[in-house]
């Protein structure tokens, strides 16, 4: 048994919380941030036009997001557990299923994207200046889809080892590279809103690389090979059916979006297609503090979980939960007392900033839920129980968010899109509470624990 293990075995929660979750936190953040200063950037040398041509094609991030959720999420569930029993037969044959599933997913959707990149834009409302800026910065990021989704899953895969600190650093370093090549591309280079693509995409490549350096090393315990008959169809259908919630996230989130987007083209107006782009960048530094110490929970509930200690795992999720809403009503509170001044870091003109700044103070007065969430959804994916996941994820969008919006925004515009996302809230943090009773009253051991 490994250091590593040993600790998440025996060490205190609280103990554990700093060491995991607090270097989670601060690599989501740098992350989150750096995602911020891209869309200050645009706003600030591109314009309105660029920020919402940035907005219209955040779907296609999130569709990046969901796969390297279902790749990474269910391979993450899949070691972290098989650590706590010791099966170190699943270490040395994960890598090359999360290489070849990444490979093939993203090669099918960086050729149908780049192809039908114009048609996307515009269904998303895109028009004039903001669907040829749409295009550029579309087209450049999805043919790095592969660097970007694979640096995700790799480094999702060094969490799962409980090495949040070491993710967190691989994380900071494709950050500060983005930071530096943002100006230099969009300023020096006069790139424009394609140099703030370029940018991100080889930030993720030095993330990616460094990622998988990282696996090879002596520090982590698994190995690093391409040899396809290390490939299993029993692992690939077990990555595939934990990780379907994780994909599932973004999927019902790109189509939540697309409807929003959809609902603000025939009832409202330019300025709020704006706005919506910004609430996505400051989302972007949001997400940070609730998804961070999810993410540092799971190689906690995951380990303890395998070697089940079912005790030991639940003390520890309350216990990051606690923590989480800490965090997040700290984000809360600086959204909802200064929106005037967030806004304004996206968007310079004054009377399209005096139109939208209650929006995103609207769309996030929930926010302190998220922690909660979050942590529920990752308990639930950390213990492979993917049907329970899978449920949660959808009813937020199919039965919450989308039929608000779709009754609302007819009669009151914009404001349609921005109450159904607290609304969601409220009624996913119930069915949250719900899954998880659901879930310790059925709770067994894990199935393969031996």
């Amino acid at each position: 048994m490994t250091d590593r293990q040993k600790q998440l075995l025996n060490d205190k929660p609280s103990v554990l919380f700093f060491k995991l979750s607090v270097p989670g936190v601060i690599g989501m953040l740098v992350f989150g941030f750096y995602q911020f200063i891209d869309g200050v950037f645009v706003g600030q040398f591109v314009g309105p036009a660029g920020m919402g041509a940035v907005g219209l094609i955040y779907p296609f991030s999130l569709l990046n997001n969901g796969i390297s959720g279902l790749i990474g999420i269910g391979a993450s569930s899949v070691v972290s557990r098989a650590i706590g029993r010791g099966d170190n037969e699943i270490l040395e044959r994960i890598f090359p299923v999360v290489f070849m599933l990444n490979l093939i997913i993203c090669a099918v959707v960086t050729v149908f994207s780049i192809i039908y990149a114009p048609q996307v834009v515009s269904f998303m409302g895109g028009e004039g200046e903001m669907l040829t800026l749409g295009v550029q910065y579309m087209r450049i990021v999805i043919a790095g889809t592969f660097f970007i989704n694979f640096a995700a899953s790799t480094n999702l895969l060094i969490r799962s080892e409980g090495m949040i600190r070491e993710a967190m650093i691989i994380l900071g370093v494709g950050a500060v590279l983005n930071l530096i090549l943002d100006p230099l591309f969009m300023l020096v280079f006069d790139m424009g809103i394609r140099g703030a693509a370029a940018a991100t995409v080889l930030a993720q490549m030095v993330s990616m690389l460094t990622s998988v350096l990282f696996l090879r090393s002596e520090k982590s315990i698994i190995s690093v090979s391409f040899n396809l008959k290390h490939i299993s169809a029993d692992i690939v259908k077990r990555i595939l059916r934990i990780g379907f919630s994780g994909f599932a996230l973004p999927l019902m989130a790109i189509v939540e979006i697309v409807t929003a987007y959809k609902m603000l083209d025939l009832f409202a107006g330019i300025s709020d297609v704006i706005a919506l782009g910004t609430i996505f960048k400051i989302f972007s530094l949001l997400l940070p503090p609730a998804w961070g110490i999810a993410q540092g929970m799971q190689p906690f509930v995951g380990v303890n979980y395998g070697a089940g200690r079912i005790k030991r795992m639940f003390s520890g999720y309350r216990l990051f939960t606690f923590y989480a809403s800490i965090f997040t009503l700290i984000f809360w509170s600086v959204l909802m007392f200064a929106p005037r001044f967030v806004t304004g870091l996206f968007v310079t003109d004054p009377i399209i900033l005096e139109q939208i700044y209650h929006a995103p103070r609207i769309f996030f007065c929930m926010y302190p839920l998220y922690g909660f969430m979050f942590n529920t959804l990752v308990l639930l994916q950390a213990t492979g129980s993917a049907r329970q996941a899978a449920v949660f994820v959808s009813c937020r969008m199919v039965l919450f968010f989308i039929p608000v919006m779709l009754i609302v925004c007819p009669f009151y515009g914009a404001i349609g899109v921005w109450i159904a996302n607290p609304i969601a809230d409220i009624l996913t943090s119930a069915s949250a509470a719900m899954a998880l009773v659901r879930f310790n009253s059925r709770l067994k051991p894990d199935p393969e624990y031996v």
